[in-house]
Order: C-alpha cells, then structure tokens, then sequence
C-alpha cells in the first residue's frame, strides 16, 4: 500500500489536494484510531464533502476510505464555530468578510419565505425557534424566546404567534474588480408573518444602514420584490412623491448628493440627496407584466388597439413551433412566478412575427416592454448607459401610455357599452408603474454617482445584482439541503438556520480556494454556469468614460423610440393635439399625475393595515377635475372583447396588487410537518449554487 502510494504522489502535483490526501492516509496507517489527525486541507475538503453529499454519503465514504476522513462530528466543528442566530445581525462578521475581499460598498436585499410553522427549541442559544420575531423601532429582538419555566413557554404557546414565513436579509458586496462578482452573505435571518408597517420596515433599514456605516461600510442600497409595503417604504426613504414626512431620514455627513443638469430637472424626478437608492426586483416585476397581459379582467389598450393574449394563440395555431417556441402552458395564469414563460413570450421570435400583422401592435408594444425589463433590469455583462436606454423606453412609453389613457377617458365612457368598466383595467398597475420609476432613476443616480467618483466604477456591472435574487438564491440553495431520503424541501426556522450555516461555511470555502494556489480544492462548475463565466470574462463591459452628455443623448434617444411605438397603435394624435408629445410637456404631465398617487404617512399607515395589502389602486385621470379634460374625436375602440380561450379556467385576478410576500413564495410542500432534515444533499447543478450572488 505505502508504495503505491508513494507511486502515485511522485506523479501528482504537490499543489493538488490529491497529494495531501494521499499523505494523510498514509501517515494515518500508522497510528492508532483515536490518534489520527488530519491537515487543515483535508478538513476543509471534508467540510465540503460533508455539506455537498449529506451524512449518509459521507460516512459511506468514511467507512470505505480509511485513514481519510475524519468523523461526523469533527466535520460539524468546522462550520459550527460561529453559528447563525435567529434575528442576530451579523455586522462585525460581514465587516471581516468585506475586508477579506477589500470592499467597503454594498446592496443590501430582503426577501420572504414559506417555512414549516412549528416550534423548536435550539440548545446552542437556549431559545425557542419558531414564533414571530417581535420589532421594536423596526429592529427584530435576537432570541427574544428564553424561557426559564415551563409557565412562560405555556404562556408563548397559548398567545404568541407562530411565524410562516422566514424573513433574511443578504449582503451583496460590491468590489473594485470587473471581473470578480463576490458571493452575497447572511446578514440576518427570523421568522416573521408579515404584519409590520413601512414605517418599522424604514426604520430597519436605518438601522442597518447606520451598523454598517459605524463600520466604515457604504450601502449604497436596498432592493425587494416589489411587496407593496416595501414598496412604500422605499417611496418615503427616496422622498418618491411622499407629503407630510415626519422621520427625516438625511444627515449631510452621510448622505449622496449629486449634481443634476438643470435641464434634466424636467423629465428626472428623484431628489439628489438620498441617503441610499431603492431598487425593485427586476424578475418580479416581469412577472407582474406577465401577469396583467394574462389576467382575463383587464383590457390593457393602446390608441385603437387593444393587447390581447389571443395573439400569442394565434401564433401557435397558426405557424410552427420553431418560429416562436411556445407552448399553451407559457400563458398559465395559474403560475404567477414563471419567469421563463416571461422570456419566451417576448422573446425577439414572438416578437418578429407579432410586427409582421398591425392588429398585433399593442401586444407587440405590451411585449417589447418585458423584453427591454428582463435587458436592463435582470440580465448580466450589460453596460450602465444600455441599460438606462432600455428603462427610460419603458418609462416614457408608459408615461404617455397614462397620459393618452387620462386625456380619452371622456371620450371612452361615452362611447363604451360598459359604463361600469373600471379605468385601472386599462392600464398596469401602480405597483409595476412605481417600481419602473423608481428602477429608472436609480439606475441614472447610479452613473452620476459613479460620474462623480463617489462609488467604484465597478458598480456599473454590479447592477443587475440590485435585486432581491440573491435571497431568492439562498432559498433555493437551503431547499436543495434536504436529507437524501426525504421528499420534503421546506424546513422550519431552526432548520433554515442549520442550512445557512452549511452554505455559509461553503461559500467561504469556495471564496478561499478561488485565490489558494496551494492544496486547491476545485469545485465543478455546471456546463450553463460554465459558458455564463465565459461571456463574462471576455465581455465585461466597462462605460470608460462616464460623462452626463451621454446620459442626456441616450434620453432623447429613449424618448424618440418611445415616440414612435406610441404612433404605431395611434395614441400619438391625441398627445399632439393637447401639445403633450415632446418629451417636455409630456414629463410635466407625467409629474402631475404622479402627485395623483402622492402618499402621506398617516395614508400609509392606513394602507399598513389593510387585510390584503394591497397598493392603493391607481387609476389614469382619478381625480376628473384635476386637468381640464377637452373634448376629442380621436377614434377609441370601445368594444370589449371576450378574451377567453377555449379550455380555460375562470381565474380571479390579482391585478398585481396583491402582491404581498405569501403571493411571491412557493406553496410546494409549505404545509407539511417534516424532521429535522440534519443531513443534506444537493443536485449537481446546485452544487455550484451555492453563491448566494448566483455567480457560481
């Protein structure tokens, strides 16, 4: 055996791990059991064995590799020695892990999920798992649940809540290299129901915001899902039409101020002081759009068109599969999620044949706009000014979309059969309507930022990051460490806890080996992942010079484009006519409508406490004697149309306003008990997804 070994060692590379495991069998031979020992390079490749395979494997492995592997147990002390907490912050760990990788900037994300709702109680902290994190002044209370006599848990059983949901907060850093994207990192994790109110939300963020700036680190944002009490909360944190604000949150020490054009003052709305950006999630808001083209309750128009899923029907009756590729279930209204039926329904094929007939203009417009979002708002190794090009088309579409929709309303309820019909029908909702604002501006406050060498430059390719994927990341990752023999992938909050100890030992083990040279321990990557860092090596793509001439080209380019997709379905002669199509007059337009929608805290308070939460509805021209409302004889269409498809289910639609945190989870398996699932396993694709970023 020792010249086999010897053997092989002579023809392997010092540097490989190989050559380090062979040695440590070979000096294990010789020693008794309870004496052998193990190099830090051969723990660490069981550490990762270990939380990739799950116990079984490992000790299958153990038991058949002599002298190699240590046991279960000294294994667990690898990860265990800094265990997560339920509602514990970890600022000063995240500042060691920040300085390990030299950044000092960071986006910060926040997400929801279903867990199994039961009580559990964890030895390592002597607290109980499971019950709804209380919040003081927005920060959640770290082991809030100790209880020292049986009566005090009686009294928790009988009047605490039980959490659903499990609320985690991650930490994207953002580095001076293009050409590493850093894995994102726990901040915090907790078991909450959702019933807290923006103000508590804001108040949270300050929290963190100000933790982390006592550590000399920078947040430059937050990012979410487009829940709408998030949503208001980033509304009140930017000053985003919000009247009658009592907490000031500014501070001239901390917060970014940049320089505007003044001739930008016209169409750009955001203030330019803000403490920190918000961002809505890009994925999100693709399926909210979806999710309204789908819907059978509403009748989105255009001008004298009208968008109409029996268009994408049509294409698949009438021509073949490889023209358009897609399938009846891409319009399944029942699957409010699906990303993937985002981009196949405006993928550029659809896109092509919907040109060819001018009946289809609308859905073409309808389309066009989620193509450009998934563009600028989700996809990768994409520079900062294209990205800005394709949000303001979208902004300024929808921007005269609303206008067109304000100035015929008149016109269409006195020609519609319907007298009842609601105007939000027409339109999208509010919720998208503000995320596309607020994801518009931040995005240009991002290359002003960057212009004024007040953020890294590398922050232009972070961008597609600002989201709320990387928790969406960490779910997915903690639901593929379910035990081999078990069918269930949801987890309670102690579990959750247990999982992201595992992925956050992982990570910091891939993240070392990725510059270790010496015993490296490599890591297989999947052949999609694979090809993903191949255009992102050879295709980063760096804005050399960041000059604001550029950005106000790149708008009046975006502006032409949205010009002329509103001629194409003829909404353009009722603009012209009320002299509202150049891009001055209509922002000006566009401004007054939005202060339709302006909110004080007190209406957001009463909004908080809304059963459904839902986002106040928005409807184009609500208020009928806020602007004159002239007359017009531009042709309307006013028939509705049935849009129903033969073999359809009546569905109930949600207009996307109820878009609460319980409509954005997965229901698969949420409400079955299930055990503790102590031992892991992953497919291999989730092998290298373990990066909470989603860069492996």
């Amino acid at each position: 055996m020792l010249e086999i070994i010897q053997i092989s060692s002579d023809n392997i590379n010092s540097s490989d791990i190989l050559c380090t495991l062979l040695s440590t069998i070979d000096l294990n031979k010789h020693r008794p059991p309870n004496n052998y020992r193990y190099p830090n390079p051969v723990m660490k490749f069981a550490a990762c064995l270990f939380i990739l395979a799950g116990a079984y494997v490992y000790e299958f492995l153990r038991l058949n590799f002599k002298f190699l592997l240590p046991s279960i147990q000294i294994v667990k002390n690898v990860y265990n020695q800094n265990p997560y907490s339920e509602a514990q912050f970890r600022f000063d760990e995240s500042k060691v892990y920040l300085d390990s990788i030299s950044s000092q900037f960071v986006f910060l994300s926040e997400d929801c999920s279903a867990i199994i709702p039961r009580i559990e109680y964890d030895v390592v902290f002597n607290s109980f798992n499971g019950f709804v994190t209380p919040i003081i002044d927005g920060k959640p209370v770290e082991d809030a649940f100790k209880c020292q006599y049986f009566e005090e848990f009686k009294d928790l059983i009988e009047n605490h809540p039980r959490s659903n949901l499990v609320n985690v907060h991650l930490l994207q850093p953002i580095t001076d290299s293009n050409y590493c994207v850093p894995s994102a990192t726990v901040l915090a994790a907790y078991g909450t129901n959702n019933k807290i109110s923006s103000i508590d939300i804001l108040k949270r963020w300050l929290m963190m915001y100000m933790e982390l700036r006592s550590r000399n680190i920078h947040v430059l944002g937050f990012a979410t899902d487009g829940d709408p009490k998030y949503l208001r909360s980033m509304r009140l944190a930017s000053g985003f039409f919000v009247n009658n604000q009592t907490l000031n949150i500014y501070n001239d020490n901390l917060s970014f101020t940049v320089k505007i054009p003044f001739s930008w003052y016209s169409w750009y709305f955001l203030n330019p002081t803000q403490l920190f950006l918000c961002m809505q999630d890009g994925i999100h808001l693709c399926t909210k759009m979806r999710n309204r083209f789908l819907s059978r309750n509403v009748s989105l128009k255009m001008g004298s068109y009208k968008v109409s899923v029996k268009h994408l029907y049509q294409l698949i009756d009438t021509k073949n599969k490889i023209d358009h590729n897609l399938s009846i279930s891409d319009m399944n209204i029942k699957d409010k999620q699906n990303f993937s039926s985002c981009q196949r329904i405006a993928d550029e094929k659809v896109l092509n044949l919907l040109s060819l007939n001018d009946e289809y203009n609308a859905t073409y417009n309808y389309l066009l706009l989620i193509n450009l979002m998934i563009i600028a708002f989700t996809k990768p190794r994409v520079s900062l000014l294209t990205r800005i090009f394709y949000a303001w088309i979208i902004l300024f579409f929808v921007r005269l979309w609303r206008i067109w929709l304000y100035k015929s309303k008149n016109t269409r309820k006195s020609f519609s059969q319907n007298k009842q019909q609601n105007d939000r029908n027409y339109f999208i909702t509010s919720n998208a309507l503000l995320s596309i604002e607020l994801n518009a501006h931040s995005l240009i406050y991002i290359y002003v930022l960057i212009k004024q060498k007040l953020i890294p430059e590398s922050a232009a390719n972070f961008t597609h990051l600002f989201s709320s994927q990387p928790c969406e990341n960490i779910f997915r990752d903690a639901r593929s460490l379910s035990g081999i023999y078990s069918t269930r992938i949801n987890f309670t909050i102690k579990q959750f806890l247990q999982r992201i100890n595992k992925l956050n030992a992982l990570t910091e083990l891939k993240q070392f080996e990725s510059i270790n040279n010496q015993e490296k321990i490599i890591f297989p990557v999947h052949h999609k992942v694979k090809h993903l860092y191949t255009e992102t090596d050879s295709n980063i793509i760096n804005d050399e010079d960041f000059h604001t001439d550029d950005v106000e080209t790149i708008i009046f380019q975006a502006y032409e484009v949205a010009q002329e997709m509103v001629t194409s379905v003829g909404m353009n002669r009722m603009l012209i006519k009320h002299n509202l199509f150049n891009i001055k007059e209509s922002s000006k337009m566009a401004k007054d409508l939005l202060k339709l929608n302006t909110l004080t805290e007190s209406e957001i308070l009463v909004l908080d406490g809304r059963d459904d939460d839902e986002e106040d509805g928005y409807i184009p021209g609500e208020e009928d004697d806020f602007i004159p409302d002239d007359e017009d004889d531009d042709c309307v269409e006013t028939d509705e149309e049935d849009d129903s498809v033969p073999g359809d289910e009546e569905e109930e639609d949600d207009d996307d306003e109820n878009d609460s945190v319980e409509n954005s989870i997965e229901n698969g398996h949420n409400n079955y008990s299930s055990e503790d699932d102590r031992e892991p396993t992953s497919t291999f694709e989730n092998t290298q997804a373990t990066s909470y970023s989603g860069a492996y």
